[in-house]
């Protein structure tokens, strides 16, 4: 049994491989950029913080106010009290500018984290699409080397039986002939 003469497997790889690279610059490619974009431009924990911090300072504000009332601040002097609120209101921009650079760091780290996700998951497609075609080629190599194997077999048992036959002719011719003069 021999191969249909017009197939050909090297350029049906050819092909596949072709459209596969076309399909992925196309659809997958513009997909994973974006992917990527977003996971390395994302800043929703910073907008997340900018609006808690102020939240969080009025909060701390209001248990100072509430602590003063409590524990007798009303023997403050009116200096007192105006340098107790710009110490409050530096605390407080300080506490926000915090918060706001803890933020970025924790944002950064997110987004590098998600990027070397993305990236790991892409290799992953990557070396398994690799792999298959490694494999495919590696089945075609051995499709190639069966039926050349296959080919030589038969010449070999062509040439083997046709010595036979030609040995039995020659057996047969000598023995018909060389057996009967006594």
């Amino acid at each position: 049994m021999a191969l249909d003469p017009g197939y050909d497997p090297s350029a049906n790889l050819e092909s596949f491989l072709r459209s596969d690279y076309d399909r992925f610059m196309n659809e997958d490619a513009p997909f994973q950029d974006r992917l990527l974009r977003q996971a390395m431009s994302d800043t929703s924990i910073v907008d997340r913080a900018r609006e808690i911090a102020p939240m969080e300072i009025e909060k701390q504000r209001q248990i100072a106010a509430r602590n003063l009332e409590r524990y007798g601040g009303g023997n403050l002097s009116p200096a007192q009290k105006r340098e107790m609120q710009r110490a409050q209101q530096r605390g407080g921009r300080l506490a926000t500018a915090n918060v706001i650079n803890l933020a970025r760091r924790n944002q950064r780290e997110v987004n590098q984290a998600l990027r070397a996700q993305l990236l790991a998951s892409f290799n992953r497609q990557k070396a398994a699409a690799t792999g298959m075609l490694a494999q495919s080629g590696l089945a075609q190599v051995s499709r190639e080397n069966a039926y050349r194997d296959a080919k030589a077999q038969y010449r070999r048992n062509l040439f083997s039986l046709g010595g036979s036959l030609i040995r039995g002719a020659i057996q047969g011719a000598t023995g018909a002939g060389g057996g009967g003069g006594t």
